[in-house]
């Protein structure tokens, strides 16, 4: 006997089901490359768009690194892939969804502090409803805390060409106030909080 006639069935009921199985098989394949409808990018928020993108390849058994890569790369606007270049010019031989993913996620996510001068600047109610206006003020205040908003503040107070130098600092507010001073040229100690009397 050759290989060949080791591979045929024993009966014609074998044979209906092994052709049956490669059409579910096929049929699989070709669901599973049509089903992942990645939502549309939504910078505001990226944690929870990488969430709902990663529930659509588990629903699609999608698991290789290049299919998600490629997927995610599709749907990402413009603005967005031309700020992610240091990345798409760098990329790994493997892990290249998880290195995009983390690039936007530090790089390109609507920040803290985005979001907390947005809060500063937040529009009258207008037509909205209470429930929309607290929805909205929820949104933009996840994860802040004081030191946050302060920042914010601080960044909005200042002449623009120097929050966006600050900006990209690392520190704390007053770290902040001090790279301030030393760009402008001149550096003042914090000022003396004097108890009053009463």
């Amino acid at each position: 006997m050759t290989g060949e006639d080791d591979q045929k069935p024993t009966s014609t009921a074998e044979a209906q089901a092994r052709v049956n199985l490669e059409l579910q098989n096929e049929a699989l394949g070709t669901i599973a490359a049509v089903a992942v409808k990645l939502p549309k990018f939504w910078p505001q928020n990226l944690s929870v768009w990488f969430s709902l993108v990663e529930a659509q390849f588990r629903n699609a058994r999608v698991t290789t690194d290049q299919t998600k890569f490629d997927h995610v790369l599709g749907v990402i606007d413009q603005k967005y892939a031309e700020l992610c270049s240091p990345v798409l010019e760098n990329l790994p031989n493997e892990g290249k969804y998880e290195a995009l993913k983390n690039f936007l996620l530090s790089n390109c996510v609507s920040s803290v502090l985005t979001r907390a001068k947005q809060l500063l600047d937040f529009p009258p109610a207008a037509d909205r409803s209470g429930i929309e206006i607290a929805a909205d003020i929820r949104n933009l205040t996840r994860g802040q805390d004081v030191e946050s908003i302060a920042k914010a503040v601080f960044l909005n107070s200042i002449p623009q060409d120097l929050a966006l130098i600050i900006a990209s600092s690392p520190g704390n507010l007053q770290d902040w106030a001090a790279k301030y001073d030393e760009l402008r040229g001149r550096s003042i100690s914090a000022p003396a909080i004097n108890a009053v009397e009463s």
